[in-house]
């Protein structure tokens, strides 16, 4: 009985450690994702100016 139970135990402390590590994995990703998508826009902004700067 007290084998079982253990067994149980950590089976669902795994499942936990599944779970923050997947919600750490998708906040990473986020984070990640944001950082990319703003240094593309930089990078956008710049390429802009240079032509307004060319065409002027």
């Amino acid at each position: 009985m007290d084998i079982l139970y253990q067994n149980i135990l950590s089976k669902i402390k795994l499942q936990n450690l599944e779970y923050l590590i997947r919600i750490l994995f998708y906040q990473i990703y986020v984070k990640v994702m944001k950082l990319k998508i703003g240094i593309l826009i930089f990078i956008n902004l710049i390429f802009m100016e240079t032509i307004n700067m060319k065409c002027i």
